[in-house]
Protein backbone atom coordinates (compact mmCIF):
# COMPACT_ATOMS: atom_id res chain seq x y z
CA UNK A 1 0.00 0.00 0.00
CA UNK A 2 1.47 3.43 -0.93
CA UNK A 3 2.02 6.02 1.79
CA UNK A 4 -0.79 8.54 2.32
CA UNK A 5 -0.50 11.79 0.36
CA UNK A 6 1.23 14.75 1.96
CA UNK A 7 -1.01 17.48 3.37
CA UNK A 8 -1.29 20.55 1.10
CA UNK A 9 -0.19 22.70 4.05
CA UNK A 10 3.18 20.95 4.09
CA UNK A 11 3.73 21.52 0.36
CA UNK A 12 5.72 24.51 -0.82
CA UNK A 13 7.83 25.66 -3.72
CA UNK A 14 10.91 24.59 -1.75
CA UNK A 15 9.62 21.03 -1.35
CA UNK A 16 10.00 19.54 -4.83
CA UNK A 17 9.24 16.06 -3.50
CA UNK A 18 5.79 17.16 -2.41
CA UNK A 19 3.30 14.65 -3.75
CA UNK A 20 0.08 16.11 -2.44
CA UNK A 21 -2.93 15.55 -4.60
CA UNK A 22 -6.63 15.71 -3.84
CA UNK A 23 -8.12 12.37 -2.77
CA UNK A 24 -9.35 10.44 -5.76
CA UNK A 25 -12.93 9.37 -6.12
CA UNK A 26 -13.39 5.63 -6.58
CA UNK A 27 -14.89 4.73 -9.93
CA UNK A 28 -16.57 1.56 -11.07
CA UNK A 29 -15.38 -0.40 -14.08
CA UNK A 30 -18.28 -2.84 -13.91
CA UNK A 31 -20.36 -0.94 -16.47
CA UNK A 32 -23.90 0.38 -16.14
CA UNK A 33 -26.00 -0.90 -13.27
CA UNK A 34 -29.13 -2.87 -14.03
CA UNK A 35 -30.14 -3.34 -10.40
CA UNK A 36 -32.29 -1.16 -8.16
CA UNK A 37 -30.96 2.24 -7.02
CA UNK A 38 -28.93 2.26 -3.82
CA UNK A 39 -28.14 4.85 -1.16
CA UNK A 40 -24.69 6.37 -0.98
CA UNK A 41 -23.08 8.50 1.72
CA UNK A 42 -20.98 10.35 -0.85
CA UNK A 43 -21.82 13.75 -2.31
CA UNK A 44 -23.67 13.77 -5.60
CA UNK A 45 -24.25 16.76 -7.85
CA UNK A 46 -27.69 15.29 -8.56
CA UNK A 47 -29.45 16.26 -5.34
CA UNK A 48 -32.87 17.83 -5.20
CA UNK A 49 -33.48 21.12 -3.40
CA UNK A 50 -34.59 19.41 -0.15
CA UNK A 51 -31.39 17.33 -0.07
CA UNK A 52 -29.24 20.40 -0.75
CA UNK A 53 -30.96 22.34 2.06
CA UNK A 54 -30.45 19.40 4.47
CA UNK A 55 -26.78 19.13 3.45
CA UNK A 56 -26.24 22.88 3.92
CA UNK A 57 -28.06 22.85 7.28
CA UNK A 58 -25.30 20.58 8.65
CA UNK A 59 -22.59 23.11 7.70
CA UNK A 60 -21.55 26.24 9.56
CA UNK A 61 -23.12 29.36 8.03
CA UNK A 62 -20.81 30.94 5.43
CA UNK A 63 -20.53 34.68 4.88
CA UNK A 64 -22.17 34.27 1.45
CA UNK A 65 -23.39 31.28 -0.55
CA UNK A 66 -22.91 31.49 -4.33
CA UNK A 67 -25.14 29.33 -6.53
CA UNK A 68 -23.23 28.91 -9.78
CA UNK A 69 -24.72 25.80 -11.37
CA UNK A 70 -28.14 24.99 -12.78
CA UNK A 71 -30.98 26.74 -14.54
CA UNK A 72 -31.31 30.39 -13.53
CA UNK A 73 -34.91 30.07 -12.31
CA UNK A 74 -34.10 26.95 -10.25
CA UNK A 75 -31.02 28.67 -8.79
CA UNK A 76 -33.11 31.71 -7.85
CA UNK A 77 -35.70 29.48 -6.15
CA UNK A 78 -32.96 27.66 -4.21
CA UNK A 79 -31.40 31.03 -3.31
CA UNK A 80 -34.73 32.13 -1.81
CA UNK A 81 -35.07 28.88 0.17
CA UNK A 82 -31.52 29.23 1.55
CA UNK A 83 -32.34 32.80 2.58
CA UNK A 84 -35.71 31.96 4.20
CA UNK A 85 -35.01 28.52 5.69
CA UNK A 86 -31.40 28.95 6.79
CA UNK A 87 -31.17 32.72 7.15
CA UNK A 88 -28.04 32.77 4.99
CA UNK A 89 -27.07 35.31 2.34
CA UNK A 90 -27.27 33.50 -0.99
CA UNK A 91 -26.46 34.95 -4.41
CA UNK A 92 -26.98 33.83 -7.99
CA UNK A 93 -24.20 35.69 -9.84
CA UNK A 94 -24.85 37.03 -13.33
CA UNK A 95 -23.12 35.25 -16.21
CA UNK A 96 -19.53 36.51 -16.38
CA UNK A 97 -19.70 38.22 -12.97
CA UNK A 98 -16.44 38.03 -11.02
CA UNK A 99 -16.47 37.59 -7.25
CA UNK A 100 -13.53 38.13 -4.91
CA UNK A 101 -13.45 35.28 -2.39
CA UNK A 102 -11.31 35.78 0.71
Amino acid sequence: MPPPPVSPRSCSATAPACRWRPPSTPTSTAGPSTGPPSRSTTFSAHADADQIIDWLRAAPPPHTTYLVHGEESASETLRDRIDHELGWTAVVPRSGEAVLVR
